[in-house]
């Protein structure tokens, strides 16, 4: 694996930098299936295509960047979870956070979500949690990053008696004009609220979230004591809670529900019809999900190389699919369940390396490119233009992709010791 000892955050803006030209690799582009080179320029990608074009385009002030056949594709969507007592308590609050955040580069993640778990005695003063919460979001959003907090309150044995109540001080003091200092509108998750038998009360606590003009983000244990169709009724039965009360999630910050899976096609229809989009956190039932249309989207976990999570998913032994729809799981599907994000699926938007996107970008050091299906007797090295198909590792379940160099927004910020 790469050295991450040099993984430290460039502060230099990316507009003051060199426009930038890389050649000689393979550029993940959907405008330009084949592409080999990039120009990046404030920030930016400007232009993609041949290398026999970008020597045209060639200027004296481009730095130039030799791919050696790497290649380059849109970054992935991360996801960090901390106590908001680990940062808001450390020594040195912006130096603990970016070393946090800075430490998913070398996933090659370019946008983050960051859970902060609460406590139930974090709800009681809402000053005090505010104050907590300030420098933490305030360090995060100067990260070079993009961050979307989320405030994590759990449920179980850990959580208030009172799910609805004890979320008023949140909503209605403590997270009042953090938005500003955070970049965005923060979002709430609940844990274990759809594993119990408490939909009222979980209805009460979403619908309060939702006239916050937050994003609800409802989180299964790891081991859901419910199963799956226990879920869905849930889910059926807070959504038509959500409606009686006129508190439908909008569009643009959608209900997110993180940790379900099931191999039922029916139990997946049923949750397209509650407009809910599904997180599979680890390796699951991907294809069932696309199948039926639901908006899916998935996370490695920490630590975890994302390109390992896309061969699980190839390599499935119930519900395989192809790279194509494991890499769109963690990149553009990703980026699509982030708030506010939803206007952004066209040809410049977020996950996507075209003319007009942000320069958010990894480099990866490949054995061989392919268009593999999960089947690999039907698997295709073609390179036939008219297939106008973006190629991507081949994933033979055991080697995987090496992360070269991250950039966000132009900016680099992590580069692998050779």
């Amino acid at each position: 694996m790469p050295d991450t000892s040099d993984s430290v955050p460039d502060t230099s803006s990316a507009a003051s930098a060199a426009p930038r030209l890389l050649r000689d690799g393979t550029v993940h582009s959907t405008a330009e299936p084949y592409a080999e080179a990039m120009i990046v320029e404030d920030g930016l990608v400007s232009w993609v295509g041949s290398d026999e074009t970008a020597e045209h385009l060639r200027g004296e002030q481009h730095a130039v960047e030799e791919l050696d056949r790497a290649l380059v594709a849109p970054a992935f969507v991360g996801w960090v979870r901390r106590p908001l007592a680990e940062l808001a308590d450390a020594e040195d609050v912006a130096t603990a956070t970016e070393t946090v955040l800075t430490a998913q580069a070398v996933q090659g993640a370019g946008t983050l979500r960051m859970s902060l778990t609460v406590g139930s005695e974090d709800l009681v003063d809402a000053r005090r949690l505010r104050a907590r919460l300030e420098p933490v979001l305030a360090a995060a959003a100067a990260h070079p990053m993009d961050v979307h907090p989320l405030i994590t309150v759990p449920a179980g044995d850990e959580a208030p008696s009172d799910l609805s109540a004890a979320l008023e001080p949140l909503l209605e003091d403590a997270l009042d004009d953090v938005d500003r200092i955070a970049g965005r509108p923060v979002g709430v998750e609940l844990t274990g609220v759809l594993a119990q038998d408490a939909a009222a009360d979980a209805a009460e606590a979403v619908a309060a979230i939702v006239q916050a003009g937050r994003q609800p983000v409802l989180t299964l244990p790891a081991e859901p004591a419910a199963s799956p169709a226990d879920v869905v009724e849930r889910l059926e039965g807070l959504r038509s809670r959500l409606r009686e009360r006129r508190a439908a999630p909008r569009p643009d910050r959608p209900l997110l529900l993180v940790g379900f899976d099931t191999p039922e096609p029916d139990l997946w229809r049923r949750v397209l019809d509650t407009a809910a989009q599904v997180v599979l956190r680890g390796p699951g039932h991907l294809a069932p999900a696309l199948s039926t249309g639901v908006p899916i989207s998935a996370v490695p976990a920490e630590g975890e190389n994302p390109w390992s999570l896309i061969s699980a998913h190839v390599h499935h032994s119930e519900a395989g699919v192809s790279v194509r729809a494991g890499f769109n799981a963690q990149s553009r599907g990703a980026f699509r369940s982030l708030a506010g994000e939803q206007g952004q699926a066209g040809p410049g938007g977020g996950g996507q390396l075209n003319p007009g996107s942000a320069a958010t970008y990894a480099v990866w050091e490949v054995d061989s490119l392919a268009v593999q299906t999960p089947d690999a007797r039907t698997a295709a090295w073609s390179t036939d233009v008219r297939a106008r198909t973006p190629l991507l590792p081949y994933l033979d379940g055991v080697t995987l992709p090496r992360l070269v160099a991250l950039v966000v927004d132009g900016q680099e910020l992590h580069r692998a010791q050779r």
